[in-house]
Order: C-alpha cells, then structure tokens, then sequence
C-alpha cells in the first residue's frame, strides 16, 4: 500500500508543479521539482522540467547537468536532448570574440547532433554561424569565415 500512496503522492506533485508553472509560479514548481529530486534522484520528468525552467533562468550548467543525468539512463530521452540542444545553441549565441567562435561552432554541431530535425534551431544556428562568418571576415580570418559559411549554408539548406 506504500508504493501506491508514494505514486499517488509523486502524481499530485507533478500537477501541482504544472499548475504552479501554468500560473507563472517557477520559484514554486522548482520548489516541487527540488523535493521530488530529493526523493528520486533519477526522475526523469522532474530533471527534465527543471532543465526547460533552469533554461529560461539561463542557468545553463544546470540545464546541461540535468540533461546529462537523465540522457546517461536514456540516451534517446526525447525532451532532454531538445532541452540540451537549445542550451546549447544558446551558449554559442553568446559568443562575442573570434577566439571563442570554434568552441561555439563546436556547441552549435553538438546541438544539431542532439536535434537534427529541429528545423527551427538549425535556422538559427546558421544564422549565428553567418554571424561568425561575418566577424571573421572582418578580422582577417578568411578561412574561419568560409568555413562558418559552409556551415551555415549547410544547416540552412536542412
């Protein structure tokens, strides 16, 4: 009889938190989110709810924590790896230097990798890498440039 009343507990958290999110109330459902973890490290739903909500925060090493956690028991975890994906992408927008464009471009393939038919986020990955194209060119950097290009075409023509 524990176990059900557990499972019926952990259900009336789930939607407690939904509705917590649904009013705007992040701070609460990350409250709910945080105990369910605590009791079930490995909860898939909660991790990947508190990736989406870290995500909007921009908190980004714990959206990539929580992915990583529930991709290492399910590599194919739909949601987590579109979460991820869009860390990501957001990660290599924020690139602002030419020395720091390979890593990002790095960031945009893994994203990609993660979601390769998320059209929406190819689109914006190219345009980022036009942007590095861009910057690289005006720094000099031709062949970073061609080479962000290509990629960029590349992604845009998915």
């Amino acid at each position: 009889m524990a176990t059900s009343a557990s499972q019926f507990a952990f259900e009336t958290d789930f939607k407690d938190a939904l509705t917590a999110l649904q009013s705007g109330d992040t701070a609460r459902a990350k409250r709910i989110y945080s105990a369910i973890l605590a009791q079930d490290g490995r909860n898939a739903s909660a991790r990947v709810n508190m990736a989406a909500i870290t995500l909007e925060e921009g908190r980004m090493v714990e959206v990539v924590e929580h992915c990583t956690a529930v991709l290492q028991e399910d590599p194919e975890h739909p949601i987590a790896r579109e979460v991820l994906a869009e860390a990501n992408l957001r990660m290599a927008n924020q690139a602002q230097r030419p020395a720091d464009f390979a890593q990002a471009a790095q960031a945009i393939d893994d994203a990609i990798a993660l979601a390769p038919e998320n059209r929406d986020l190819a689109a914006r990955a190219a345009a980022i890498l036009g942007r590095f194209a861009t910057e690289a060119e005006r720094g000099g950097a031709h062949k970073d440039a061609e080479r962000y290009k290509q990629r960029g075409a590349a992604l845009g023509a998915q």
